[in-house]
């Protein structure tokens, strides 16, 4: 008895003859397109709305009824409805690795100028985090803040990336394609995992990757 995650999560049993799976996850393919995204919901749109233009259903955690379940519940339950997860990664924070960039440099540029520019005035410097508001006039203050620009990426937001996981344990990886605005940091556990540029024909390669994983869908315009 072979159960899948998607299985469990739906709560269902099925027999599956090692032999004939990839017949058997084929036939379980269906039109619902979990999609996941951070903050820029111009990219979001644009990418549910190309789905629905190529006869697919994107489904959005936020269009959803939360059911009484947790977040990471909810996000569990309609993961497992669908077959296929595209998951958008845009520049919605900024982040540095201390081993880059000590912490401690950081917070004496922030101390050393913070009484000597109204720019500052309302900046906060805690555990380490630098409010992404308060960002762009710090950088320009001093010469070692320009350091500190060259080694901070724009990175996609915790939740996604946490998402991103979730989708990959229950749909698998064949299943899940991240497309990606150009410049953001991509998760480093999973290199080799296939993403797909914003910039780069994307539609095209989001068509072949659906239709690989046996989705039935209409080609790009």
């Amino acid at each position: 008895m072979i159960t899948t995650p998607r299985d469990r999560l739906l709560g269902r049993k099925m027999t599956i003859n090692p032999i004939s799976k990839n017949s058997v996850e084929n036939s379980m393919k269906n039109k619902n397109i979990f999609v996941v995204h951070g903050q820029n919901s111009k990219i979001k749109d644009e990418v549910t709305g190309f789905l629905k233009s190529i006869d697919l259903i994107p489904i959005v955690l936020l269009d959803e009824p939360n059911l009484g379940k947790t977040i990471i519940e909810k996000v569990e339950h309609y993961v497992a409805l669908t077959s296929f997860a595209i998951v958008i990664l845009t520049k919605d924070d900024f982040g540095v690795s201390k081993i880059d960039f000590d912490i401690d440099d950081i917070r004496k540029i922030f101390d050393e100028e913070i009484d000597s520019t109204d720019l500052l005035r309302n900046a906060r410097l805690d555990f380490g985090y630098l409010e992404p508001a308060d960002f762009p006039p710090f950088i320009e203050v001093t010469e070692l803040s320009g350091q500190l620009l060259k080694q901070i990426k724009p990175r996609a937001r915790q939740n996604v990336i946490f998402e991103l996981g979730i989708t990959i344990g229950i749909l698998d990886r064949k299943n899940v394609r991240v497309i990606y605005e150009d410049g953001v940091e991509l998760p480093t556990d999973i290199r080799g995992f296939a993403y797909t540029s914003l910039d780069h024909k994307w539609k095209e390669n989001i068509v072949k990757e659906l239709k690989a994983a046996h989705i039935d869908c209409k080609d790009v315009k």
